[in-house]
């Protein structure tokens, strides 16, 4: 028969688990030749990120990340203090509970059929290839971010269904040899503010709706 103590050291390690599940821990990227997201050799913790983690993308030096899975964390930090750190998608949903903040050297990619569902405050890059993204959390781009819209391959376009808070740089390019437009478009609740300090681009056809 187990002793009290026994119990009770079972019962806080019981909880530790169900605790550490529910709200996860810090996961680092450690790799500096980039790789993919889903690949647990290239975290510290030796797993891909899981819900409740707050993951950071700090290491120095150039590299891509490939997010070949959906996102789901509670937390994302891109952008190392040397170097440019890339995280780019195709097709996938990024969710992240409290928010994703993109640091000065950070760029977030995003071609083709995105879904953020999170909130994003960037003083780096948000990089737009292609078309059928969406963002459902609000954005702050900071004085000295981009936000780049670039139709080149295809029509760019983005719709935000929340508020836009613009102190940074949008710019909006299209290929006139290709006819290219490049869109924004807003949902019911969507809003974009340029506030003071905040530019807007244009180059070639580009139109909003």
């Amino acid at each position: 028969m187990e002793s009290y103590s026994t119990t009770i050291r079972k019962i806080f390690l019981l909880c530790f688990l169900i605790s550490t599940a529910m709200y996860g821990g810090d996961v680092f990227w450690n790799n500096p030749s980039g790789g993919n997201w889903s690949d647990g050799t290239n975290w510290d913790t030796g797993l891909a990120p899981q819900p409740g983690d707050n993951v950071f993308i700090t290491l120095d030096g150039t590299y891509t990340i490939t997010l070949d899975v959906n996102m789901d964390v509670n937390s994302l930090a891109l952008g190392a203090a040397t170097g440019t750190q890339t995280l780019a998608a195709t097709s996938r949903t990024l969710n992240a509970t409290i928010g994703m903040t993109i640091n000065a050297n950070g760029v977030l990619q995003l071609d083709n059929s995105n879904t953020v569902n999170a909130g994003i405050t960037s003083t780096g890059t948000i990089y737009i290839r292609g078309q059928g993204n969406t963002m459902n959390g609000a954005l702050t781009l900071q004085t000295g971010s981009l936000m780049l819209l670039d139709a080149s391959v295809s029509h760019s376009i983005i719709t935000f269904n929340n508020t836009v808070n613009n102190s940074g740089t949008i710019r909006l390019e299209d290929n006139v040899v290709n006819s290219r437009i490049c869109r924004i478009s807003t949902g019911a609740s969507g809003v974009v503010n340029n506030l003071a300090g905040g530019t807007v681009i244009s180059t070639g056809t580009v139109g909003s709706r």
